[in-house]
């Protein structure tokens, strides 16, 4: 059976974040192949499916808005000239979107469906097709996108994925604000500019990079919203979890296939290029099956690395140009917090709670729900605002309310403290 791999999206959801801005990210990786009518193989070869397919439209030299949410990026787009908002991600090979989005536009679903396997579980998933799918003058038609089941705490339209940002050299500019897409011939990258080579696997961009002293492909995903994460088989062949104390075994990620678990530690160094990154906090995971169990990479390195620089990917020469800003050196924070949280009906669930941590400590317990922040309704809280006060000074005092699964309502006080 012929079959495509398309990983997409590793997505802050909402919570008190463990302080990385990840407390639980939404990891896909979408093994897709013909079946219920086999119009997916079709579809795929009549769209762009190499680099010198990807043909833009209009003539590319495009600057946009990007908005960040933590290290999540997003763009506005539109498809068959309607507006709309997407995740903008280097790891996902596909684009995406949501079911509520397609009915709005009156996108007809694929007749077929595609097998999706997640972190460690596979579902079906249909698609669309989007006549013109636009970012400023930049434009593309018939474009395939995804109808992947987002979770409710998914806040974009969809996912614009390297189907799109293939076609260009594609700029994430995070210290202003902008996305940029140019022409491989009408690029030309920045003097100061580091260049790496990198790898292509189906619009997927693999560099080199070495963690904590061991050297391998990692991809590099945007979409991703934390640092790193290694990957299962290279956590059990090189030894890692056992070679990094303090770790946390904990609930890390939600996806399609359902959730994601991982070990969180702090590596003493990574290094992409001649750029070394100390004290990263990183994820070694603990899945058998999907993307996370793939024996080919070392990791994924996410947007809380990618946003320390100006990002370049030159799909068409894959090449790819680091610039480093401001936050290049800015600590990897971790949550004092002790627990992970996530929206639940106005409200934040507790999922999670860490050994020997402030949560603990206050009685707090799996699925326990925060009323209130300090007095203030948890509906007001955002994960942004949660994230810096979970990173508040260590000894910070923090009052819940919270009702039990019982319906008994407490208060509480957290004590922050370092738990990574």
């Amino acid at each position: 059976m012929q079959q495509t791999t398309v990983p997409f999206a590793r997505i802050t959801p909402t919570g008190w974040p463990q302080g990385w801005r990840n407390a639980l990210f939404l990891a896909w990786c979408l093994a897709l192949c013909s079946c219920g009518g086999g119009s997916f193989v079709e579809a795929v070869a009549n769209a762009a499916t190499s680099v010198a397919e990807a043909k833009p439209v209009t003539a590319p030299g495009v600057q946009v808005p990007m908005q960040q949410s933590g290290v999540h990026v997003s763009v506005q787009v539109t498809l068959n000239g309607q507006p709309a908002r997407f995740l903008v991600d280097s790891g996902a090979s596909h684009n995406a979107i949501t079911e509520s989005l397609a009915q709005r536009l009156g996108l007809p679903r694929s007749a077929g469906t595609a097998t999706g396997q997640g972190a460690g579980a596979q579902y079906q998933t249909a698609w669309v097709t989007v006549a013109e799918l636009g970012v400023g003058s930049a434009t593309q038609r018939d474009q395939l996108a995804f109808l992947v089941p987002f979770p409710a705490e998914f806040s974009y339209d969809g996912i614009l994925g390297g189907s799109f940002l293939q076609a260009y050299v594609s700029t994430f500019d995070y210290a202003n604000g902008r996305l940029l897409l140019q022409s491989p011939e009408a690029f030309s990258p920045h003097p100061d500019a580091t260049v790496l080579p990198f790898a292509i696997d189906k619009r997927l961009v693999w560099v080199q990079a070495t963690i904590a002293g061991h050297t391998g492909l990692c991809q590099v995903d945007t979409g991703a919203g934390n640092a790193v994460t290694v990957l299962r088989p290279a956590v059990d062949r090189l030894g890692l979890r056992e070679a990094f104390t303090p770790r946390i075994r904990t609930l890390t990620g939600a996806s399609a296939g359902g959730e994601v678990f991982g070990d969180l530690v702090r590596l003493p160094l990574i290094e992409i290029g001649p750029y070394r990154l100390a004290q990263v906090v990183a994820e070694l995971s603990l899945e058998t099956t999907g993307f996370f169990a793939r024996s080919d990479l070392l990791c994924n390195l996410g947007g809380a690395v990618w946003e320390r620089f100006e990002l370049s990917l030159d799909y068409h020469h894959r090449r790819l140009y680091l610039r480093p800003n401001a936050q290049l050196h800015q600590a990897f924070e971790f949550s004092r917090s002790g627990m992970v949280l996530t929206a639940d009906q106005g409200l934040w669930l507790v999922r999670d709670v860490f050994a020997g941590g402030p949560a603990l400590a206050a009685g707090l317990v799996k699925g326990d729900r925060v009323l209130a922040v300090n007095a203030i309704p948890a509906a007001q809280w955002d994960k942004q605002s949660l994230s810096a006060l979970s990173n508040q000074a260590v000894g910070t005092r923090v009052l819940l309310q919270v009702r039990s699964e019982t319906g008994v309502v407490r208060d509480v006080e957290l004590v922050l403290k370092d738990m990574l």
